[in-house]
Parts: structure tokens; sequence; C-alpha cells
């Protein structure tokens, strides 16, 4: 493989990247292992080599002694995970979060998987060299030579007047025609890799909910609705966890509450509360939900907390994702996965009339 093959490969690769930047829960564990790597590292003293020399000790329970809260910490769950990879690529990626080219976190995501892209482009490079000895030609030179073996074969198989048969006729065609099939081969191979494309960048709905609530965080916070961002917090429900966020996405001083099932009672110091809810969910928590003044689809509900606090929760977007492909009339057919609900406390027991925002 040249030089210029390999760049080209990896350009394709980041423009993928680019396009569809989210991740699924099968990567959950390493973005969110470098995340921590690069956000929640601390100096490495005596006492941290120590205890964690005797967490490993104690039927290596990582979590005895060390609390950097973590993301396999919170979520520990019941396999045991890698580090290393995951402290490698974010070796590489270090060096550019030192330079704080981002404000927002999530361009620093699309950058660590770019950085695994390049360490895997290299290490099958070096593999190649380790089993050739040698670097390969340049595309464009095999196919001169592919060319030149071409016309000796039209040639040699030329079919005289008692051998036209079907199969002879059939490779005749072929290798007479061979450039026009690969070049509709390539056309077909390219339609249909940026169908796909397009189709997966639609597909993580919960990477485009908290980015959309995300959005309307620094509105409120650029208006001055909310001047303590410490007072807002978003629930990701199970879906929304699964199909693309990650801590990459999370703002500073906002909680971002991740269950099965939202309890309110987790969240009740909070003024205001954004809910990432699959479609459905609503009846599950909300009360007395009505559709909003002049709209024809946007739900306002009421949800009730502990000690008599109550919040009046307002529909903001529906999230849309790839559904399936409608052969017949030939078009991509999208459903809403998820809805997005900013609920702000309207009542609390000392004050039953004044609204907090």
């Amino acid at each position: 493989m040249s030089t210029i093959d390999s760049i080209l490969i990896w350009a394709v690769a980041v423009a993928y990247i680019w396009i569809a930047p989210h991740t699924k829960v099968e990567e959950s564990f390493s973005i969110q292992a470098i995340h921590d790597y690069l956000f929640l590292s601390r100096p490495v003293s005596k006492s941290t080599i120590t205890n964690f020399i005797n967490s490993l000790i104690n039927n290596f329970n990582e979590t005895q002694n060390i609390h950097f809260s973590w993301d396999h910490e919170s979520f520990p769950g019941v396999v045991r995970r890698t580090f290393i990879s995951p402290f490698i690529i974010s070796l590489i990626a270090y060096p550019f979060k030192l330079l704080n080219l981002f404000e927002d976190k999530f361009y620093y995501q699309i950058l660590v998987r770019i950085c695994l892209v390049t360490l895997f482009r290299e290490n099958t490079i070096f593999n190649r060299k380790m089993r050739d000895g040698l670097r390969r030609r340049p595309i464009s030179s095999k196919h001169l030579d592919y060319t030149d073996n071409l016309e000796l074969l039209k040639r040699k198989i030329d079919p005289t007047e008692n051998e036209k048969s079907t199969f002879l006729l059939c490779k005749r065609f072929i290798l007479k025609n061979l450039d026009k099939l690969i070049t509709l081969i390539f056309i077909l191979n390219f339609t249909v890799s940026f169908l796909m494309l397009y189709i997966s960048s639609t597909n993580y709905p919960g990477g485009k909910c908290i980015r959309a609530i995300n959005q309307q965080l620094r509105v409120d916070q650029r208006h001055n609705i909310s001047h303590d961002s410490s007072t807002n917090a978003v629930y990701v429900s199970n879906l929304a966890a699964q199909s693309g966020f990650t801590r990459f996405l999370q703002l500073d001083d906002v909680y971002y509450g991740k269950a099965p099932q939202f309890e309110v009672n987790h969240f009740q110091s909070y003024s205001t509360i954004y809910l990432a809810l699959e479609t459905g969910e609503e009846q599950k928590y909300f009360t007395n939900c009505s559709l909003a003044n002049g709209s024809k689809h946007q739900m306002t509900c009421q949800l009730n907390g502990t000690n008599g606090r109550t919040y009046k929760c307002d529909e903001q977007q529906n999230v849309t994702a790839f559904d399936r492909i409608d052969f017949k009339q030939l078009k991509v057919n999208y459903r809403t996965f998820l809805n997005v609900y900013k609920c702000i406390i309207v009542a609390t027991v000392k004050s039953q009339t004044n609204r907090v925002e």
C-alpha cells in the first residue's frame, strides 16, 4: 500500500467520523474511560499509588480508597474493563487537550476517534511491512500491469467460428467491457456506502437529543435565564444513553443522571430539569397533560415531586431517527424515538405561587 493510498483511506475514515460522530453503547466502556483520562486525571502522588496497591490487594476493589468519580466507578457493571487501550489513545490526544483547542468537549470525542483511526492505520501499515518485507506498489501501477495482462487474455481466448458458445461470448463481453464494469461497480459501491453513511448519521437519537439540550442550556445562560448552571439537571433515559450519549457531551456544572427509570426525588435540588424520554414514557411520570396553547403537537404536563414541589413541563423537541427504507416509494422513513421536556419548578411548600426560572 502506497503512502497516497493509505492517506486516502485515512481521509475517508475521518470523513465518516465527522459525518457520524456519535458512538453506540458497544463503545461506551472505552469512550467513557478515554474521557475520564483526559478530564479527570490527577497528578500521581505517593499516597495515590499506595491506595491503588492496597485496593488491588483487597480483592481488586479499585474504588475502596480511590474516589475519582470515574465512569467505571459510577457504573461498575459485571465485566472487568481494561484500561490499556483507552490509556494509549488518551496519551495521543492529551497534547491537543493541553492546547485547549475546543470549548465544546464533544469535539474532543471526534479528535479521539480520529486518533484511534490513525493508530489503526499505522498498525495496519506496519503489519503489512512485516508480512511482505517491502512496500506494496500503488494501485495505479497494479492497474497498468493488470491492463497489460488483460490484453493478452483477450487475444488468447478470442473465440473462433467453431467456439462461439454462450460462455465464451459472455467472457469476451466481460473482458471487453471490464473498464466500464469496474466504473459501474465503483459508482454503485459509492452510492450504497453514502446511503448507509447517511442513515448511520441519523441513527443516534441520544447524541442528537443531548446536544439539543446542551444548546438550549447555553442559550439560557447567555440570556441570563438561568444564572447558575448548577441549578440545571438532565435526565438521560436508557435509550438516549445507548444511542450516542457520552461524557464528552456533559457540560460543566450540569448534573446528568442516567438510570433505567426517572425518579424525581434524585432531582429535587434542581429548579430546572431537562428530560430525554423515550416516546411513550411520559405517562409514567407526568400528570395533567394537555396540548400547549396554539400547538397541535407539543404537550404541557405537570410533574409532582416530593416535599410539595411541582414542576411545569413543556415539550421542547421530538428527536427522530432512522426507522426503515420504503423500497416501493424509494424513500427513507423516520420516526420519533425521544421527546425532550423542560421542567421548571413552579411551586414549593413555602410558596405555592412563586415561579423559579
